[in-house]
């Protein structure tokens, strides 16, 4: 199993803004199934200002959130980033009301997301009808 991470600290370009970490040595999920390649940038575990009293972004779960971001930057695949990333943080030895409490927060958010991007298409769609005169 592995723990360590090795990454470079990329700070927030603002003080609202998240920091970033650049990977900088490939990370390959415990599985063996992801490999992520150095070079790839993550903002970690995506937690709200006001929870990161309780969670960190780079807790006991950072590889885990580091195969998560990068399946969904290539594939887009929300399901299989979620599985993925409840199994690395069960190798990991994140305790299971955490797992839970994290993977509910990330597929709440996937969920937010994935209806926000699905309405700007739509509208996207209809705007470019409009432009080509389509009805």
């Amino acid at each position: 199993m592995r723990d360590t991470v090795v990454v470079k600290f990329i700070p927030p370009e603002k003080w609202y803004k998240r920091a970033k970490w650049e990977l900088m040595e490939d990370y390959t999920s415990v599985n063996q199934e992801v490999n992520v390649p150095a070079g790839f940038i993550t903002d970690g575990a995506s937690i709200p200002m006001f929870f990161r009293w309780i969670f960190s972004p780079t807790g006991k779960y950072f590889g885990a959130a580091i195969v998560h971001d990068y399946i969904l930057v290539k594939e887009w695949n929300w399901q299989k980033a979620n599985d993925q990333f409840d199994q690395e943080m069960k190798a990991l030895g994140v305790k299971k009301w955490r797992r839970l409490l994290i993977l509910s927060a990330v597929k709440i958010w996937g969920w937010i997301q994935t209806k926000i991007l699905r309405k700007q298409e739509s509208v996207l769609a209809k705007y470019n009808k409009h432009l080509l005169g389509e009805k």
